[in-house]
């Protein structure tokens, strides 16, 4: 099994300054017997990549952690054309912002999945076991009334919206008179 760990900060301090990529193995604490040649984390710290300088050619890890890194211009063209599959996800994201719809409803599922961990972070932080259950409900609930809604605005059948919210007609019928209200 390989693990991979995507940092955009730093941790390691390596003797080379310009190492970005570690590979670690799991051993036994007093004999330093390796658990398993099977077992890897790979990690990735992201910033330290970004503060090399510019080089004639990259190493397909290092296109990878370069577009991983949100670079532009110049860099990201060098790297599209030095590695097909990096041109690829390029393309395809590309495509996909394109399609205001998809993008949309990804951008929905985001700020709720970013609510609901925000939502539990804060009542963990408080200690309220019970506000934690209550907020992943209330959470759960509200984004599927906020997609339902949207899904209204775009006239998508009420069946389809059941399907996928999981929300009955009298939900999904209330959620839009709710946000219509506020």
């Amino acid at each position: 099994m390989i693990n991979i760990v995507i940092l955009d900060f730093d941790v390691f301090k390596w003797n080379d300054d310009s190492k970005f990529h570690g590979v670690f193995r799991v051993l036994e604490h007093k004999e330093a017997v390796l658990f398993s040649d099977a077992l890897e984390i790979h990690t990735l710290e992201l910033p330290k990549l970004k503060r090399q300088p510019p080089k004639e050619e990259w190493s397909p890890l290092e296109c990878w952690g370069l577009y991983l890194s949100n670079m532009e211009g110049e860099v990201m063209e060098r790297i599209a054309e030095q590695e097909p599959m990096v041109r690829r996800a390029i393309t395809i994201e590309d495509i996909f912002m394109k399609n205001e719809e998809e993008r949309h409803f990804y951008e929905i599922r985001e700020k709720n999945r970013r609510d609901y961990y925000n939502a539990i972070s804060t009542y963990e932080k408080r200690g309220l076991q019970k506000g934690r259950q209550e907020g992943r409900q209330e959470g759960r609930q509200e984004g599927r009334q906020e997609v339902a809604l949207l899904m209204l605005q775009k006239n998508t059948p009420v069946e389809f919206i059941q399907e996928v919210t999981g929300l009955s007609e009298e939900e999904i019928m209330e959620s839009g008179k709710w946000k219509m209200e506020k």
